[in-house]
């Protein structure tokens, strides 16, 4: 039996033990400075979809490796709860993410009003968060989207709402802007929503899937 949440996406129970099946895995490289690599794949966990990953990045000369995971509806439409480390110079902090069925968040498993209004969650230093916003995307050209995203940054963890946008220019093509800050991109994506170029900041150079 699975855990409902929000909008009806039945996840597996947090205490349960269900087998995880890859769907698909994609690997990228940060070309804005090339220091980074992810590994990010797509999994079947019980009645839900968790989208992991693990970057290997140098941020100010130091290492870093972080780990998350990202449970999410079964169509991959809406992210319900994150966990995430980030070991960065001698210290390697963790996160606890989750959204209520009433749609408030916690974060250690402490009410954050601050994020109430979020509609999804981002995490810098990868672009697999993009995904799910552009599958709720219309197919149209000209489709706008807008969204509120919890951003997560690394690797200190700390987390700020902030306002994205989303306008489909063509099939495979999204421009990408942080309305706060006036930062855009165009995103090249596959026929599923996840990005294989984000201009001038990633690029994928591995890819697998059960499907063709």
């Amino acid at each position: 039996m699975g855990t409902q949440l929000g909008t009806g996406a039945v996840v597996a129970d947090a205490d349960r033990e269900f087998p995880a099946v890859v769907l698909s895995s994609t690997v990228w490289r940060r070309v804005l400075d090339d220091k980074a690599y992810e590994h990010c794949s797509v999994k079947q966990v019980g009645g839900g979809l968790v989208v992991c990953g693990s970057i290997v990045a140098v941020s100010g000369d130091a290492p870093a490796l972080c780990h998350y995971e990202l449970t999410c509806s079964a169509d991959l439409d809406q992210a319900f709860a994150l966990t995430l480390t980030c070991a960065h110079r001698g210290r390697e902090p963790s996160l606890r993410l989750r959204r209520s069925a009433a749609a408030s968040w916690l974060v250690d498993d402490l009410p954050a009003a601050q994020l109430d209004g979020c509609t999804d969650i981002d995490i810098e230093w990868t672009p697999a968060t993009n995904l799910l916003p552009i599958r709720r995307l219309a197919a149209a050209p000209g489709s706008v989207l807008d969204v509120t995203a919890a951003w997560v940054r690394l690797p200190g963890l700390a987390i700020e709402p902030t306002h994205q946008r989303y306008e489909r220019i063509a099939a495979d093509r999204v421009r990408y802007t942080n309305v706060p800050s006036g930062f855009t991109a165009i995103l090249t994506v596959d026929p599923r929503g996840m990005p294989v170029d984000y201009e001038g900041i990633w690029i994928r150079t591995g890819r697998w899937s059960v499907e063709p």
